[in-house]
């Protein structure tokens, strides 16, 4: 938060933030994305945000773009970011070897 604030002094054109919420509660970090996402409204601010956490790359994103292992597997709007995309995203790469396979299970 104190980062957040330092930043936010500046009046910034545009806010890089690398999992800004990943070690706080989800109600601290449900207020940290929506001063976010409404200073992107008011200020005109420019918001870039890596999250980990879709649903909350779904409620306060206007557009998500999820990459895995360097390649885009969904670029679009918040409200076309389906479970489907999720699991593309997530899901263990296929292996092609027996020992590959071991260490998976």
């Amino acid at each position: 938060r104190v980062g957040l604030a330092r930043a936010l002094l500046r009046s910034p054109r545009l806010i890089l933030a690398d999992e800004p919420v990943a070690s706080l509660d989800p109600q601290t970090a449900d207020q940290i994305l929506d001063l976010l996402r409404k200073l992107a409204v008011s200020n005109g601010t420019a918001v870039l945000c890596s999250l980990h956490q879709p649903q909350l790359a779904q409620r306060f994103a206007d557009r998500i773009v999820c990459l895995k292992q360097g390649r885009i597997v969904f670029d679009g709007p918040a409200s076309e970011f389906s479970a489907a995309a999720a699991s593309e995203a997530y899901a263990r790469p296929a292996s092609n070897t027996p020992a590959a396979d071991a260490r998976a299970a």
